[in-house]
């Protein structure tokens, strides 16, 4: 919040010196991937606002962005996963006309693949950012198409979103998430395998047309309650007349007295 309060007070004439010290920050890797991010979002913040008029392009920091993603999973980085919906936000959604092909495609992929390795408020997250892109920019059914776009093959270990060739591969992550334990998740994976319809089949049902950030917080199981509800175990009841034929009568009697004995 204090980014936003406080980045209309800088100088515009110290922006380019600003962003010479913001790279040589990260660059120097003294800084913690966490502290990465925040110069990251301080950086995007200023150039949202009155930086805008000036022109600059944060490659650089679109390429360290890319790469510190990398640094969150499903483990104790999960924590931050707030801080890099932020960031998206602020280097995606408010930059919508100055960034390149490449460069969304390459961070959709990137999205997709860390969906794989997050807590179920994570994926759907970032499936909601990936929907947001859907629907934004439409060169994204480049992804849903098996047949080469053009020269070379993906190169996801490469650390330049830009010559990564993310347009000669798809979003195969989909499909493994069709089969996800979680059912908003499950949901969200085949809304978006139509390709983001925003009507008729495939559409998303309404609950789960919020913004990434609010579905971060509502599908978040730090209080132990998942959602939706697991719905209550069923009663068992026993039918014996199917026992019967392929269990000895002796043995069914003995299975039925020992279900009987179990409490509901």
């Amino acid at each position: 919040m204090s980014k936003k309060l406080f980045s209309h007070l800088i100088n515009i004439d110290f922006f380019d010196d600003l962003y010479k010290v913001f790279n040589e920050l990260i660059e120097s890797e003294d800084l913690t991937y966490r502290e990465s991010l925040h110069v990251i979002l301080t950086a995007f913040t200023i150039l949202s606002g009155q930086g805008s008029a000036l022109n600059i392009d944060p490659l650089k920091f679109y390429t360290h962005m890319y790469n510190t993603l990398l640094h969150v999973h499903a483990g104790c980085s999960s924590d931050d996963l707030p801080l890099v919906i932020d960031c998206i936000d602020c280097m995606m959604n408010r930059r919508k006309r100055l960034i390149s092909q490449q460069r969304i495609l390459s961070y959709t992929k990137r999205l997709a693949t860390l969906s794989l390795q997050q807590m179920p408020n994570g994926t759907i997250a970032f499936l909601g950012l990936i929907r947001n892109f859907m629907l934004t920019y439409k060169y994204l059914d480049f992804l849903f198409d098996n047949d080469s776009q053009g020269s070379g093959i993906y190169l996801p270990e490469l650390p330049e979103p830009e010559h990564c060739h993310a347009h000669n591969t798809m979003l195969w992550e989909l499909s493994s998430l069709k089969s996800h334990y979680h059912p908003a998740i499950k949901k969200y994976a085949v809304h978006l395998g139509k390709m983001a319809p925003v009507s008729g089949e495939g559409q998303l049902p309404l609950q789960y047309k919020k913004p990434p950030r609010d579905l971060y917080n509502e599908f978040s199981t730090e209080i132990d309650v998942f959602n939706p509800p697991v719905a209550e175990k069923s009663t068992f009841k026993h039918k014996s007349k199917k026992m019967k034929m392929f269990m000895q009568e002796d043995i069914s009697d003995m299975v039925v007295q020992v279900l009987s004995s179990i409490p509901d």
